[in-house]
């Protein structure tokens, strides 16, 4: 269970980076999917599965907040550095 969080934390973290929150929703349905058929095929109870479920629901929504505060400060950091370094301009002298 714990490698299954942490993918799901890496994952929601990717989507957060480079995508808007409403992927979150296919993601999560098709991780749902998939403990579904886990659970099934290892004869897990109802219980479990859907701790599981909502582990990894949990899981993904935390990375996806990681994921989008990580790149706000990345755009952050850079704009600073890009006012810092800016030459300044001398207006051209008028003809």
């Amino acid at each position: 269970m714990f490698a299954c969080l942490v993918v799901s934390v890496l994952t929601g973290a990717v989507l957060g980076m480079r995508y808007g929150v409403l992927s979150l929703v296919p993601v999560t349905l098709v991780a749902w999917i998939g403990l579904v058929a886990f659970a099934v095929s290892n004869d897990l109870p109802l219980t479990t599965l859907v701790a599981y479920c909502v582990g990894v629901a949990l899981a993904l929504q935390v990375g996806y907040l990681a994921g989008v505060t990580a790149q706000y400060l990345l755009v952050v950091s850079r704009a600073r550095t890009m006012t810092r370094s800016a030459p300044t301009r001398v207006p051209a002298a008028e003809i």
